[in-house]
């Protein structure tokens, strides 16, 4: 931070570095434009599967800190609360094949603490 009262610029030098921000600023949000119209965020069609959210940060992270197929489970028990709105939720086998999980590898993550 600049202490103003030991500042040895000329009002030219104030100018230009403000005009020099407004230039970085114009740019990176010019830039953030052009990335944002070539790459728009996908949307779910119509009858698609999609994870309701938001999702608890620490509790993702958690969760996926575990490794192996620790994150596929998740993303299966936060879809499944999304569908069945209440808890408790049933992890069924179809659940879990469809999020690529095996029964045995699920029980211990389930476990884990």
């Amino acid at each position: 931070m600049i202490d103003p009262t030991r500042f040895a610029g000329t009002d030219t030098d104030v100018y230009g570095l403000l005009d020099s921000q407004r230039a970085i600023h114009v740019e990176a949000k010019s830039a953030k434009r052009i990335v944002t119209d070539q790459h728009p965020l996908p949307k779910h069609e119509q009858g698609e599967r999609f994870v309701r959210g938001p999702i608890p940060y620490d509790w993702l992270r958690v969760a996926l800190s575990f490794g192996g197929k620790a994150g596929n489970l998740v993303f299966a028990i936060w879809w499944l609360a999304g569908i069945e709105r209440g808890s408790p939720i049933r992890l069924t086998k179809q659940v879990l094949s469809f999020a690529g999980v095996l029964l045995t590898t699920s029980c211990p993550a389930i476990w884990r603490r």
